[in-house]
């Protein structure tokens, strides 16, 4: 993921923050001149303050309003209420969202359940989005609702953008992050930039099952189990 795009992550989360400890509804009209958004313009630049407010509005959490002379500026939309702000009502501490290549699926389904198996409630994108459902929305709420972020960091993860978007959304969130880098080198750490200082075990076998072995272990050690 690029810096800049990490950064826009941060600045949404900070925006998301600001508006949680304000009173600002549904349709109500308001611009990043907002006084509720005064920390984050000393923050951050106009530059990266304009663009986190454009990407809003191109995710449909934000609306954008022309008052023609009277307003002109953003509203926020009942899908950013429900699905940026409250998705599925609150963080769920038993939720976990596993990141992974497509590449790597088999392996990701092994993992996913194993974990369910000691109660936890695992997203997996190619086995839970149903035919016909956005995607992209569906990801993006199960992030927001997820407690804890798996990362199954293998070559084919570090060459996926959206693998590369999830990990970054997932640190603007302050997410619990456990990224499992298997059977990688040990300069593969400035590939993952800001997200390399999170948890990281190393993992070196010879098979998926060994594999998720392993990742058990680990999270036997880490998470409630």
């Amino acid at each position: 993921m690029l810096l800049k795009e990490r950064r826009t992550f941060q600045v949404v989360n900070d925006i998301r923050e600001a508006i949680l400890s304000s009173t600002l509804d549904i349709g109500v009209r308001v611009n990043h001149d907002n006084q509720i958004f005064l920390n984050i313009k000393n923050k951050y630049s106009e530059e990266e303050v304009n663009y986190a407010f454009r990407w809003l509005e191109g995710v449909g959490y934000f609306g954008y309003f022309n008052g023609q002379n009277t307003f002109e500026g953003y509203t926020l939309t009942t899908k950013g209420f429900n699905e940026w702000l409250f998705p599925y009502g609150k963080v769920k501490q038993k939720n976990i969202f596993i990141s992974y290549s497509t590449k790597n699926d088999i392996l990701a389904g092994k993992v996913q359940k194993k974990l369910e198996e000691f109660g936890f409630t695992v997203f997996l994108a190619h086995n839970d989005i149903e035919i016909g459902n956005k995607w992209l929305d569906k990801i993006i709420s199960e992030l927001s609702s997820s407690n804890i972020f798996i990362g199954l960091v293998t070559k084919d993860f570090i060459n996926s953008y959206y693998c590369q978007q999830e990990l970054g959304f997932a640190l603007a969130s302050n997410k619990k992050i456990f990224n499992f880098y298997i059977n990688l080198s040990k300069k593969i750490n400035k590939e993952l930039g800001f997200c390399s200082i999170y948890q990281i075990e190393k993992i070196t076998c010879d098979t998926e099952d060994k594999i998720v072995e392993e990742i058990l272990k680990y999270c036997q050690k880490q998470l409630i189990i």
